[in-house]
């Protein structure tokens, strides 16, 4: 990966989660707290659909809604670092290299 996108962090680098709809069950299935958690907040990884979850001394990760992958418009990314709280983050999941540009 290019420098530029991998920073000198100082911290701890929680990971930010993005799903499409199809993947969700099969992830919750094996992260079950976190998914309670989050089905309880009407998460079902809809399109551009955020939920923080919570950990010991604050926010641990992110779960990031991709929403039907047949449909899936990678312009939903764009805004997603805005809306995260202070701190190194890094994309797991569904979320394909070439939509990872919109951010």
């Amino acid at each position: 990966m290019h420098d530029l996108l991998t920073p000198e962090t100082s911290g701890p680098v929680r990971a930010v989660v993005a799903l499409h709809a199809d993947g969700w069950e099969a992830w919750a299935a094996a992260e079950a707290a976190a998914a309670a958690f989050a089905k309880a907040q009407g998460f079902e990884a809809q399109a551009g659909r955020l939920v923080l979850l919570a950990g010991e001394g604050g926010v641990s990760g992110a779960l990031f809604g991709l929403g039907k992958r047949e449909s899936f418009d990678p312009m939903i990314v764009r805004g997603l670092s805005a809306r995260l709280p202070e701190g190194d983050w890094r994309i797991e999941g569904d979320l394909a290299v070439d939509a990872r540009v919109a951010l």
